[in-house]
């Protein structure tokens, strides 16, 4: 689960993200956001991707275990932009060492290398 602030005087989006832990993984991995946009002024926009491990790095994926409730929160920069927007995040696990994406199944069934968030509308 999330939940999200969109913040137009920070520049950026604050996330609480809810995780759920079902078992540890042999690495740590680490989470990624990406957001994307478009408008008739500033055409395409793409965020750099922001980086971060669960919990500041103080309770990592290799130690999650069945049943265990993690709260994250975290603020991605976003790059300014000159009209309201509809921004769409991608969020990823990756495996730092070997760079293994995690697949992720949505409701439809359809099998990406990231979860979407949002819409979210900016300002």
């Amino acid at each position: 689960q999330y939940r999200f602030v969109a913040d137009p005087a920070r520049q950026a989006i604050t996330f609480e993200l809810d995780w759920r832990g079902k078992h540890r993984t042999e690495r740590p991995y680490q989470f990624e956001l990406v957001a994307y946009a478009e408008n008739e002024i500033d055409g395409k926009i793409q965020s750099d991707p922001f980086y971060w491990y669960p919990q500041s790095g103080n309770y990592l994926t290799t130690c999650w275990q069945d049943g265990d409730k993690i709260a994250d929160v975290v603020v991605i920069p976003l790059p300014s932009v000159s009209m309201p927007v509809v921004w769409e995040v991608h969020l990823r696990a990756i495996d730092e060492r070997t760079e293994d994406i995690v697949r992720v199944t949505s409701t439809d069934g359809t099998i990406n290398d990231y979860a979407t968030l949002g819409p979210i509308n900016y300002p």
